[in-house]
């Protein structure tokens, strides 16, 4: 970590105490994004959903919200604070470390309970055992894996901007292409960048139709599981997605 970056993490720390010292605060991390290093990210773990909804209402949040706008570049700097449901499929022992991938997935909305639901369920970059020699060599312990753990996958349900238009309550829902969309948001927790490229590249699945004989299939050629997956994504229904990959610091 560069002292600039370490230096800017301290006063980020300190700016969101209130956040730090809030009841059912488990542990955050601040991070910067690789392609902008004028913005941060503070990704915080709670016990659940309600422990964010009270800290939300407490006097102590727009103390925390100051504090970081004070910290901006320019006076109307937006400080967004984004709540995202990550159920199950995150817990306060991940640790974020340095490039983190942060996809936003874009639907329609209204996304159905039925939909939502199917879309945590739905496999993502995981390896996929006994497919390819680099699918077996994950086997071989987590150190030989392109991932810490498991990606995380969860429905935004709400946010709040302040600076700009200092406490207004934004919607739900985004805007993409002029379309009124839910977000979903996946957490990839790359080991580190090549690792990263290696796995897109290597990690495939035959795609076959079936044969001639009853039980029987063709192979038609190897798919990546970055198109296998963005693939599902579209079929259930996504119009559009952005990637952010942010080197985090633990507070």
């Amino acid at each position: 970590m560069d002292r600039d970056f370490g230096v800017i993490i301290e006063k980020l720390a300190e700016a969101a105490k209130p956040l730090l010292d809030a009841p059912g605060h488990r542990q955050s991390a601040w991070g910067r994004l690789q392609c902008d290093h004028a913005t941060y990210i503070l990704c915080s773990f709670w016990d659940d959903i309600e422990a964010v909804s009270v800290f939300q209402v407490s006097a102590a949040a727009p103390i925390m919200m100051r504090n970081l706008a004070i910290l901006a570049d320019t006076p109307d700097a937006p400080v967004v604070l984004t709540t995202v449901n990550f159920g199950g499929s995150l817990d306060s022992q991940t640790i974020l470390r340095h490039h983190t991938q942060i996809r936003r997935v874009y639907f329609p909305t209204p996304v159905l309970d039925g939909a939502r639901t199917a879309m945590r369920r739905l496999p993502g970059l995981v390896y996929r055992y006994g497919i390819g020699i680099s699918g077996q060599n994950c086997i071989g312990g987590d150190s030989k894996r392109a991932y810490y753990r498991d990606p995380a996958v969860g429905w935004c349900v709400g946010e709040e901007r302040l600076g700009g238009s200092a406490g207004e309550k934004m919607a739900t829902t985004k805007q993409w292409d002029g379309q009124e969309c839910d977000e979903f948001v996946c957490i990839m927790f790359w080991r580190d960048k090549e690792r990263e490229r290696r796995f897109l590249v290597e990690e495939r699945l035959p795609v076959t139709v079936p044969g001639s004989e009853p039980g029987t299939e063709v192979w038609v050629r190897d798919m990546s599981l970055i198109e296998e997956w963005e693939g599902k994504l579209e079929e259930a229904g996504a119009v559009g997605w952005e990637d952010e990959y942010v080197d985090f610091h633990v507070v």
